[in-house]
Parts: structure tokens; C-alpha cells; sequence
């Protein structure tokens, strides 16, 4: 029998390689991935969905802008028109919208990002529905998540937030979803231009109050008493405007309230609220139900659509006076 001179032999170098290649591709692709992914997130075409990195990235953003502060859940983003201010107040202002805070949270963020900033805002607008409001609701439940990131981070948060392709996941198959959607829209108009269709055509939503959205929202109501005396009190001495602004909802929304908790009708919550805020030298914007409550206006019973989104964003710009008293950057 003839012995091999080495056992490194061609063919076992062959097979050997094969395997590191794979390897080396596997993680020369997972790099870039997550490369792709941090740059994504950092220039805002992804977001994160790891609370702890939400809470950084919140604060670092609102240090270092310094004109005006919004900040709030899924109501704000969809509410707000950001592109109808002026590029030099919307180039030095900040936008956080953390998915189903309440308004407990993003006051307590706001306290936060106030105490390590240099230079202060101008203004600071803090948007809230009545289910922010509320100690049992999905938002709150869903906010637990935001204190638990601020005041002790979980191990699992600190590895997560180091893989920019898994703390990004959702909004990368979100991303997919939407270009998935938008092919199948694309298709679904052609067909549907070649039928006519009657104008100002829009369906009702006052009316959808039993819905699982809202009963989740609103689960065994009870408002929560928010103390605005410690960023009231930071704002005064800093010469800070801050506004409380509830933005258009449907109809449904009030009277879900009525029917499923009667002890805590809108106009009282929004009573007390304005009361406490006042005392704190915060003024409260009420536009809940400035909008009527069609498909016109929302895409649902509680967001508002784009068109819904310029009406009300041009009303809140106008009634804070915005453009008149910043001062924009030079």
C-alpha cells in the first residue's frame, strides 16, 4: 500500500476549503447586512424596536436640536406634517415618536433629555389621546417596556442593540411589506381607473367603537395622574413654552368612552388634565374632534390620513404662533 506523503493532500485541502469559503461568504454577507442596517437606522430609513436603543437614540436627537421638541406615539406620526416647516426650524427640530407611549412617558423622557442638554428648546409639544391617559390600556402596558429601558437596561437589550439587522427587523420586513403593497397597489389602480367613481365618496368611521383596537386601548380606564410640576418648573426657569396637544380623532373615540367607561367622559378627563397642566404653567391644545370623522380626513378611528395630517398640522403651527417667534438658525 502506498502512503500519502502528507495528510494535507490535495484532495483533503479540497474538501477542508470548501466549508471555510461558506463560512467566510455567511459572514462577509451578515456584515454587510448589518452595516446596511446601522446606516439605515442612523439616517432614519429603519427604526429600531429595542426600547433601551429607542430611549438613546431619542435623547441624542433631542440634545442636539434645540428649536422645537414634538414628541409622542403613532398619533404624532401620523398627525403631524413635519415637511410643512420651514427647512431652518425643521433642520433644528426634533420629531420622537415611540410607538404606544403614553404621555406619563414621553413627559418623563423629555425631563431626561432636558436635564443633559446644553442648549434648551424653544418649545416643546407633547401629543396624547386619551388612552395615554390611561394605567390599564395597551399603552400603558406597552410603555412599561420604555421605563424598564431607562432606569435598568436588560442584558438582552445591551447584546440586541449591538446586531443593527436584528434591532431593526420589524422595520426591514416592514420595508418589505410596503414594497410588496405598493406593486400590488400599483395593479389594483390601473383596474380601478377604468371605473368611474362618484367624488366626496367616503365612508363613516364614528361608528366604530367595538372594535378590538380601542377595547384593548382602553381596558379597564382609569386616567393616571401625571405630575407636570418638575418640567413646568425647568421650562420657567428656562424661558420654555411647552403645549399638551390632543390631536383629531374620530367620534368613535368618545363614544367608546361613553359607552365602555361613563365614570371618565372625554370632556372631564380633558378638564382635569388642563387644571394640572395650568398649574404647571403648560397650556393644553384640544383638536380631538376638529375633523370630521371620514375616510376624508383618517384612515382609521384614530390616525389621521395625509390630507387630515396638512389640515390639522397647518391649525397647530398657526395657533402656536411657530414661525412668528423662533428664532430660525443662521
Amino acid at each position: 500500500m502506498k502512503l500519502r506523503s502528507s495528510i494535507f493532500s490535495s484532495s483533503t485541502l479540497s474538501i477542508e476549503s470548501r466549508i471555510p469559503a461558506g463560512a467566510t461568504l455567511a459572514i462577509i454577507l451578515v456584515v454587510i447586512a448589518n452595516v446596511w442596517a446601522y446606516h439605515a437606522e442612523k439616517n432614519g430609513e429603519l427604526y429600531t424596536s429595542i426600547p433601551r436603543q429607542m430611549i438613546d437614540n431619542s435623547i441624542e436627537k433631542l440634545k442636539n436640536n434645540s428649536t422645537i421638541w414634538f414628541l409622542g406615539n403613532s398619533t404624532l406620526a401620523a398627525g403631524f406634517d413635519k415637511n410643512m416647516l420651514p427647512d431652518g426650524i425643521k433642520n433644528s427640530s426634533a420629531i420622537i415618536k415611540l410607538g404606544s407611549a403614553t404621555l406619563e412617558t414621553t413627559v418623563h423622557l423629555s425631563e431626561i433629555a432636558l436635564q443633559n442638554n446644553g442648549k434648551k428648546p424653544e418649545k416643546i409639544l407633547l401629543f396624547f389621546t386619551k388612552d395615554d391617559l390611561n394605567q390599564n390600556g395597551a399603552r400603558a402596558q406597552a410603555s412599561k417596556a420604555y421605563h424598564q429601558a431607562i432606569n435598568s437596561p436588560s442584558l438582552y437589550e445591551k447584546i440586541a442593540s449591538m446586531v443593527p439587522v436584528y434591532s431593526t427587523r420589524y422595520a426591514i420586513t416592514d420595508k418589505l411589506r410596503n414594497s410588496l403593497a405598493s406593486i400590488a397597489l400599483v395593479k389594483k389602480t390601473k383596474a380601478s381607473n377604468k371605473k368611474h367613481r362618484k367624488d366626496n365618496l367616503y365612508k363613516d368611521l364614528s361608528k366604530q367603537i367595538d372594535t378590538t383596537y380601542l377595547l384593548n386601548l382602553g381596558r379597564d380606564y382609569k386616567p393616571a395622574y401625571i405630575d407636570f410640576s418638575r418640567i413646568g418648573k425647568f421650562a420657567k426657569n428656562n424661558n420654555i413654552t411647552i403645549y399638551l396637544v390632543a390631536p383629531p380623532v374620530t367620534a368613535s373615540i368618545s363614544r367608546w368612552q361613553a359607552k365602555y367607561a361613563p365614570d371618565y367622559p372625554w370632556k372631564s378627563i380633558m378638564k382635569n388634565i388642563t387644571h394640572n397642566a395650568k398649574n404647571a404653567g403648560i397650556t393644553v391644545l384640544d383638536y380631538t374632534n376638529t375633523l370630521k370623522s371620514t375616510t376624508e380626513y383618517f384612515k382609521d378611528a384614530y390616525h389621521l390620513n395625509s390630507k387630515g395630517s396638512k389640515i390639522f398640522t397647518e391649525h397647530l403651527l398657526s395657533d402656536i404662533n411657530s414661525l412668528q417667534q423662533l428664532s430660525l438658525p443662521q
